[in-house]
C-alpha cells in the first residue's frame, strides 16, 4: 500500500507545480504580448525615426528585442544588474539578432552614450530608475534633435521640448537646436561664399560616429554631402574595376542617406552617372526631401521622399548645376526658376556673354559662379557687366559695368557683391600673381572699393568669407621677406572701405584637393584645420604640410560643417594616417575622467580567486593572432602536403582569425560580441563569452588564460578551460559608447588580440592619436589586471590604434615606437622607423580586409600594402630574412612591383632583391627568392598566408567573393615548388589560417571553422 498512498499523496502536488508553470508560462505570454503593444505603441508614433533605440532599465529584454523592428532599428538595452545582463544576452543571442540588439551592464544615473545620439530612448519604468539617480537632463542629453523619449510614470515638462502625456507614458521630443545650421546643397547657398551659421561646430577632436568603407575607389572619384532634416546625403561615385580613362563616365553613383546625428544607413539609390563631378552641385536637401538625378528620373532632377528614398515626382529640367532658394530651383546656369512645390517654371532669363571659364573643373567651380544670389536678388556677370534681376520675378533692376579685367564673381552677402581679378600665372611652382578684389553696392552696383592682395600663387585660388557686416576675410598667400616661399595669410579687411585691418599668419595651406569651407565662428583648412574668426588663432594647425587631426576630407570635395558636426566621406589619400571611412566629428565633449585607482576600473571575476588550470604547453601551439609577438605568421609544425578534413565547427556568424592551444581553438565572433572556445578534436563548442561589443579578433592564450579586448572599451581575462571570467579591466578613460558601422561601440575600443609577453599584457585603447584624447596604453599583469604603466599616444604622431607587437625591448603600434618595460615613446627619425624589423600593416592596420579590395586595380597604387623592412606585399608571413606574400599585378607605383625603397620613400630598403609583375605568391630566403604565379586562368584574393614548418599554406577565394568556393594552395618553403591544392565548401576569412603539428586550422567566410589533418610527410 505504500507505492499507492505515495502516488495518491503526490497528485495535489504534481497538480500544483503544474499550475505554476502554467501561470509562469501564462505570465511569460502575457510580459511578451505587453511587449509587443508597447513596441508597437512606441514604434508607430509619427515622430518616432528608424535608428537607434536606448532601452533604459531593460528587465528581462522582451521589449528591447521588439524595439529592433526586425532589424531596421539597432537597439542598445542597459540595466543594471549584472546578473540579469547575462540572462538577457542569452535571451537575445536565441533570437539570433545579437549585435544589432545589445545589453550591457551601466548604473542608471549616467546613460554611456556620447551626446545627442540616440533617436529614441525608451525607458518603461522611470520611477526606479529616477530612484537609482537617472535625471531627465542625462535623457535628452544623449537624445538627437528630432529624438523622442519614452518615459513611462515619468512627469514634468522640460523647458524648450515638445511634451505630450499617452497614458501613463511621457512623450518628449527633442527640437532642432537654433544654434545650428545645415547644409542644404554643395555650396550651402546661393550667396557663394560656402559658409554656414552653425554655431556649434568646432575642432573635430571626438568622433561621434563612422561607417561605410575605408578607401573610395580613385582620387579622382567625386563625393557630395549635404544635409537637412536631421539626415544627411552622400553621393559618392563607385570606380569601376579598371579605372576608366580621363572623359569616360564611371561606373556608377550612388545616394545614401544616414541619420545625420548616428550615420544609420537609412537608404541607398542610384544616381545618375555620366559625367558626374563635384563642380556640378545635383544634390539638394530641404527639409524631408531631397532632390537629385537618380535613374527613375533620367537626367532630370527628381524629389526624393528623405525617411523612405521612393521617388515622389519628376521635374522637367535637367539637373546639372541647379541650386536651391526661397522655395525655387534656379537652373540653366541660374537662367531658368522653378517651383519647388508645382514644378512650374516662374521665369527664364537669357544672359549674353556669360564667363568662358569652364566651371566644371574643381578649381574653377569652388571659387567662381555664373550668378551669386541673396534672398532678394540674383546677379549675373554678362560680358564686361554685372547684371541684377529680382529673385522673385526674374525682373531686371540695375546694369554696372565692372571696374576690371576677366573680374569673376565670388559672392553676394551683407549688401554686397564681391568679385577677383586675377592674373595668369607666369608658370614657376611660387611665381607671384598679382589678384585685386573689388566690391560692389547690391542696392544699384556702384562700385565701392578695391583691395590689391600683396601676391597669391594661382594653384592656391584665393577664399573670401564674410561671416559679419563688417569684416571680409581673405584667405591667401603671401610673400614675406627672409621667408623661401609664400607665406599662408588670413586678411581682415574692412567692409566698408575694403582697407585691410590685420594680417594673420596660420598654418593653414590651400594645398588640399578641396575648397575651403567655413562657419561663422571659424575658416576650415585641409584636414580639419581652423583659423578662429574670434581671436585669429589657428586650431590644429601645425607649421606641417598635414594638420595633426584623425580628420580627411575626401578628395576633391573636402568635409561640410553641419549640425554641429563635421561630416568626412572616403578618401584614398595616405598624406597621414587618418581615420577611415565615413565620419562625423564633434568638438571636445567634456573631458574623459580617468579613473587612475585600479579598484574603480579593474573588476575580478568569480574564477579570480580559483586555481588555474595549466595544460601543459606544446612549443608548436598557435597561442595568439598570427602565432607570436612578432606576428609572424611562421611556426615550426609539420603538417602534411595533402591534409583532409577532420571536423567542421558551425558558428552563430562570420569568425576570426582562429588561435590554438592548450586543447582548444580559440575563434571570436566579431558582430557577435563574443570569443568562443572549439575542442580542438573534435570541434565541439567547449565554451562562449559575450562581452559589450565587437571583438575584433582572437584572444591571445596565456598559462591557463586567455585574454582579449572588446570595442566596448574593457579588457577580459578568462580561464581557457572553462571561459569563467577571471579579471576584466577598462582600458579606455570612461565609458562612452558611440555608433561605428551599424553597432554601439566604445569611444575607445580594445582590439581583440592582446600582446602577452612574460606574463605581462600589453593593450591599446582609441582609434587614432588625435581623436577623444589619444590612445590609451597598458602594460597589465596577465594574472591580476593589475597596470604595470600607463601612458597616452597623442597627435604629435598621427597614428591609428592597431594590434601591438614587439621585437626586442620594443612595442609598435602602426607608427609609434615604444619602450616595452616603461611605456616612454622612443622619438625616431622616419628613416630609423622604418629600418626597424618590425611589421607594419599599411593605412588601414593589420586587422583590416579592405587591403584586399578591389586587388587588380591600378588604382590601389601600392597604398594599401603591408610592410616589412623594404618589403611590402599582402599579408606577409615573416621572421628574420624568410619573407612570403602575394602581390597583385599593377598594385605597385607601375607594372613592374620592385623593392627599391622603404615605406613612403623614407629608408634605403632593400634594392634589386626581386622585381614582381602580374599575380605572384612568392619567397625570400637565405637559399634564394621565388615566385609563382597563381595558378590557373582565374584571378583569386589571397585571403591568408602562413609558412608551417617547411610548407607555405596560401588561402584563396575566388575574384567574386563566392563565399560557397575556396582553396589552399600549398608550395615548398624553400623553393616555391607547387606541392598541391585544397578545396574548401567556403572562402577563407581574411588572415584566416593557422597550424599546429598535423593540424591547420581554417575560418571561413560562411560562419564555420575547418580543421584538416594529416600525417606529416
Amino acid at each position: 500500500m505504500a507505492p499507492k498512498t505515495q502516488i495518491i499523496s503526490s497528485i495535489p502536488q504534481i497538480r500544483f507545480a503544474v499550475a505554476i508553470v502554467s501561470l509562469a508560462l501564462w505570465a511569460g505570454a502575457a510580459q511578451a504580448q505587453d511587449a509587443k503593444t508597447s513596441a508597437a505603441k512606441i514604434l508607430k508614433s509619427p515622430e518616432a525615426r528608424t535608428g537607434l533605440v536606448v532601452h533604459l532599465g531593460c528587465g528581462d529584454g522582451a521589449l528591447t528585442a521588439e524595439l529592433a523592428n526586425g532589424g531596421k532599428n539597432v537597439v542598445l538595452g542597459l540595466s543594471a544588474d549584472a546578473a540579469q545582463v547575462e540572462k538577457v544576452r542569452g535571451n537575445i543571442q536565441a533570437k539570433g539578432i545579437y549585435g544589432t540588439v545589445s545589453v550591457d551592464c551601466h548604473p542608471a544615473a549616467k546613460i554611456p552614450l556620447a551626446d545627442n545620439l540616440a533617436n529614441i530612448v525608451v525607458a518603461d519604468d522611470y520611477p526606479a530608475l529616477e530612484k537609482d539617480g537617472l535625471k531627465l537632463e542625462e535623457v535628452l542629453r544623449v537624445l538627437a534633435p528630432y529624438g523622442v523619449a519614452f518615459l513611462k510614470g515619468a512627469k514634468g515638462k522640460p523647458e524648450g521640448m515638445t511634451v505630450s502625456q499617452d497614458g501613463e507614458w511621457l512623450k518628449i521630443v527633442k527640437p532642432y537646436p537654433k544654434e545650428m545650421d545645415e547644409w542644404t546643397q554643395y555650396f550651402h547657398d546661393v550667396s557663394g561664399m560656402m559658409m554656414s551659421k552653425d554655431q556649434l561646430v568646432g575642432p573635430p577632436e571626438s568622433i561621434r560616429w563612422i561607417t561605410g568603407g575605408y578607401w573610395n575607389g580613385s582620387m579622382g572619384d567625386p563625393v557630395e554631402i549635404v544635409s537637412a532634416g536631421g539626415r544627411v546625403f552622400y553621393a559618392n561615385m563607385t570606380a569601376s574595376k579598371d579605372q576608366p580613362s580621363k572623359g569616360t563616365p564611371a561606373a556608377e553613383a550612388m545616394l545614401e542617406a544616414r541619420d545625420a546625428f548616428n550615420g544609420l544607413t537609412l537608404w541607398t539609390k542610384k544616381i545618375m552617372s555620366a559625367d558626374y563631378r563635384p563642380a556640378q552641385p545635383r544634390v539638394i536637401a530641404v527639409g524631408d526631401k531631397v532632390y537629385a538625378p537618380i535613374l527613375e528620373s533620367g537626367e532630370c532632377l527628381g524629389e526624393i521622399d528623405a525617411a523612405t528614398g521612393n521617388l515622389l515626382k519628376t521635374y522637367k529640367f535637367k539637373s546639372e548645376d541647379v541650386k536651391y532658394v526661397n522655395g525655387m530651383f534656379l537652373a540653366d546656369r541660374g537662367q531658368q526658376a522653378w517651383s519647388a512645390k508645382t514644378g512650374e517654371k516662374l521665369w527664364e532669363l537669357k544672359i549674353a556673354n556669360p564667363p568662358k571659364k569652364d566651371y566644371r573643373t574643381m578649381a574653377q567651380a569652388t571659387h567662381y559662379h555664373y550668378f551669386v544670389s541673396d534672398e532678394n536678388r540674383i546677379v549675373y556677370l554678362s560680358g564686361s557687366s554685372l547684371i541684377c534681376y529680382t529673385l522673385d520675378k526674374g525682373e531686371r533692376k540695375w546694369e554696372s559695368p565692372i571696374q576690371g579685367k576677366d573680374e569673376m564673381l565670388l559672392y553676394c552677402g551683407f549688401g554686397r557683391v564681391l568679385t577677383e581679378e586675377q592674373e595668369t600665372a607666369p608658370g614657376k611652382k611660387y611665381a607671384p600673381v598679382p589678384s585685386v578684389l573689388r566690391a560692389y553696392n547690391a542696392e544699384d552696383g556702384k562700385s565701392l572699393w578695391k583691395y590689391e592682395l600683396a601676391h597669391v600663387v594661382e594653384k592656391s585660388r584665393v577664399r573670401v568669407f564674410q561671416a559679419k557686416a563688417d569684416e571680409i576675410w581673405c584667405h591667401t598667400l603671401r610673400t614675406v621677406d627672409g621667408q623661401p616661399r609664400p607665406v599662408p595669410m588670413f586678411i581682415c579687411l574692412d567692409a566698408k572701405t575694403g582697407q585691410e585691418k590685420k594680417a594673420v599668419p596660420t598654418s593653414i595651406t590651400n594645398r588640399r584637393c578641396h575648397p575651403h569651407r567655413a562657419t561663422s565662428r571659424y575658416l576650415f583648412g585641409g584636414d580639419g584645420a581652423m583659423f578662429s574668426l574670434s581671436d585669429g588663432k589657428t586650431l590644429l594647425g601645425s607649421q606641417r604640410e598635414s594638420s595633426p587631426s584623425a580628420l580627411r576630407g575626401a578628395c576633391q570635395f573636402g568635409y561640410i560643417p553641419a549640425n554641429g558636426l563635421l561630416y568626412q566621406d572616403l578618401n584614398k589619400c595616405l598624406c597621414f594616417n587618418s581615420l577611415r571611412g565615413s565620419a562625423a566629428f564633434a568638438p571636445a565633449q567634456t573631458p574623459a575622467t580617468a579613473d587612475k585607482e585600479n579598484g574603480k576600473r579593474l573588476e575580478k571575476g568569480p574564477a579570480f580567486a580559483e586555481a588555474i588550470q595549466k595544460p601543459a604547453g606544446d612549443g608548436r601551439d598557435w597561442p595568439t593572432l598570427r602565432h607570436d609577438i612578432r606576428r609572424s605568421a611562421i611556426s615550426d609544425a609539420a603538417i602534411s602536403a595533402s591534409p583532409a578534413p577532420a571536423w567542421k565547427a558551425e558558428l552563430p556568424d562570420k569568425a576570426s582569425s582562429p588561435v590554438v592551444a592548450a586543447g582548444k581553438v580559440f575563434v571570436a565572433v566579431k558582430d557577435r560580441h563574443a570569443v568562443y572556445a572549439l575542442n580542438a578534436a573534435d570541434g565541439k563548442t567547449a565554451w562562449s563569452y559575450t562581452t559589450g561589443g565587437r571583438v575584433d579578433s582572437p584572444p591571445t592564450y596565456s598559462e591557463g588564460r586567455v585574454l582579449f579586448g572588446s570595442s566596448d572599451g574593457w579588457v577580459y581575462c578568462l580561464t581557457a578551460a572553462d571561459g569563467k571570467l577571471i579579471w576584466r579591466f577598462r582600458a579606455a578613460p570612461s565609458d562612452r559608447r558611440i555608433m561605428v558601422r551599424g553597432q554601439v561601440e566604445s569611444s575607445w575600443p580594445v582590439h581583440g588580440a592582446v600582446l602577452v609577453e612574460n606574463g605581462v599584457a600589453y593593450v591599446s585603447a582609441g582609434r587614432h592619436t588625435a581623436a577623444d584624447g589619444g590612445i590609451y596604453l597598458y602594460a597589465l599583469d596577465a594574472k591580476t589586471g593589475n597596470a604595470a604603466w600607463e601612458n597616452k599616444a597623442l597627435s604629435e604622431v598621427n597614428a591609428i590604434n592597431d594590434i601591438f607587437l614587439a621585437e626586442g625591448e620594443e612595442l609598435y603600434l602602426d607608427q609609434l615606437d615604444i619602450d616595452k618595460k616603461t611605456g616612454k615613446f622612443l622619438k625616431k627619425s622616419q628613416e630609423e622607423h622604418v629600418q626597424t624589423k618590425a611589421l607594419w600593416g599599411g593605412a588601414l592596420g593589420m586587422l583590416n580586409e579592405e587591403i584586399l579590395e578591389p586587388p587588380y586595380s591600378g588604382q590601389s597604387g601600392g597604398r594599401k600594402h603591408w610592410r616589412y623592412i623594404g618589403y611590402d606585399g599582402h599579408l606577409l608571413a615573416m621572421e628574420g630574412d624568410r619573407i612570403f606574400g602575394a602581390v597583385y599585378e599593377s598594385t605597385a607605383y607601375g607594372q613592374d612591383h620592385t623593392w627599391r625603397y622603404g615605406y613612403r620613400g623614407w629608408g634605403k630598403g632593400e634594392e634589386g632583391k626581386l622585381t614582381l609583375k602580374g599575380n605572384k605568391i612568392f619567397g625570400v630566403t637565405k637559399a634564394g627568392n621565388w615566385t609563382q604565379d597563381f595558378p590557373g586562368d582565374a584571378k583569386f584574393r589571397v585571403k591568408a598566408v602562413i609558412c608551417a614548418g617547411d610548407k607555405i599554406f596560401a588561402a584563396v577565394a575566388p575574384d567574386k567573393n563566392d563565399s560557397k568556393k575556396g582553396e589552399i594552395w600549398i608550395y615548398n618553403a624553400a623553393d616555391g615548388k607547387p606541392l598541391g591544392q585544397i578545396k574548401l565548401d567556403a572562402a577563407p576569412a581574411f588572415d584566416g589560417l593557422a597550424a599546429v603539428d598535423g593540424a591547420l586550422i581554417v575560418s571561413t567566410d560562411n560562419k564555420s571553422v575547418i580543421c584538416l589533418k594529416g600525417a606529416a610527410k
